[in-house]
């Protein structure tokens, strides 16, 4: 509830989270539009273990549900994102959705 009270701008967050996206391609050394884990995402966005302590894997996970059921398609440059599955549950980030049904979010991709 604390989580949900947080402000959120999906835009906002859509836009960070594409750049990190981005800089963990070239981290990875994987082709434009590849599937990238959200776990590794996150590292991206909280390289150091201080700021993770601000901005753990729970508030991640929260503000990946309020992105997922915000109806945001789209970054400020046009390009659109997808969540994806994986065979690797551990590497799974568990949400809500809208409906409050359980969904498992592992990988996402921008793409034009």
């Amino acid at each position: 509830e604390k989580l949900n009270k947080a402000p959120f701008n999906p835009g906002t967050f859509v836009n960070e989270l594409a750049d990190a996206y981005d800089l963990a391609l070239m981290k990875l050394k994987k082709h434009p539009e590849s599937d990238i884990y959200l776990t590794s995402l996150y590292k991206v966005l909280a390289p150091m273990s201080r700021f993770r302590k601000d901005y753990d894997q729970q508030s991640f996970a929260s503000d990946l549900a309020r992105l997922y059921t915000s109806g945001t398609e789209e970054t400020k440059n046009g390009r659109k994102f997808q969540f994806g599955p994986s065979r690797d549950n551990t590497k799974a980030i568990r949400i809500l959705d809208k409906d409050g049904q359980e969904q498992f979010l592992a990988t996402i991709r921008f793409y034009t």
